[in-house]
């Protein structure tokens, strides 16, 4: 009897020391790293590396009420676009347009207003639609 305690306390230590390990690997491989990496105006960034006041330690405003959580609202990164002559929605649908070098583009705000943001490129110049 006293063996098969003994058998049973020694497993439980090895997975007690198991999890733990395991435990402090997790952290350190999603801890976030020290200061954000430099990057050059109009350099693209992928969404999950760009830099996080609130996962770098920054306080929030004393008066800041948030009501949805962080990143809750998922941006459209990879938008589409008919022609306006293709186009099925009525002429007097608001929209915000943006033209640049020559290239136009409209995002519809019924579609912002569920979205809010637009990561999109215009000319070769990266751009974020906001609403």
């Amino acid at each position: 009897m006293h063996d098969d305690y003994a058998a049973s306390s020694d497993r439980i230590r090895r997975l007690a020391w198991a999890l733990g390990a395991l435990l402090v690997l997790s952290v350190w491989t999603f801890w976030p790293t020290g200061a954000p990496r430099v990057t050059t105006a109009g350099e693209r960034v992928p969404p999950l590396t760009a830099y996080n006041p609130v996962l770098a330690g920054e306080r929030l405003p004393d008066d800041f009420r948030q009501i949805l959580p962080r990143d809750a609202i998922r941006p459209i990164y990879e938008p589409t676009f008919v022609n306006a002559v293709d186009s099925t929605w009525p002429d007097s649908t608001d929209v915000i347009g943006v033209e640049i070098g020559g290239e136009a583009k409209a995002y519809p705000v019924d579609h912002l207003n569920g979205r809010e943001l637009v990561v999109d490129e215009l000319d070769g110049i990266p751009i974020l639609v906001s609403w």
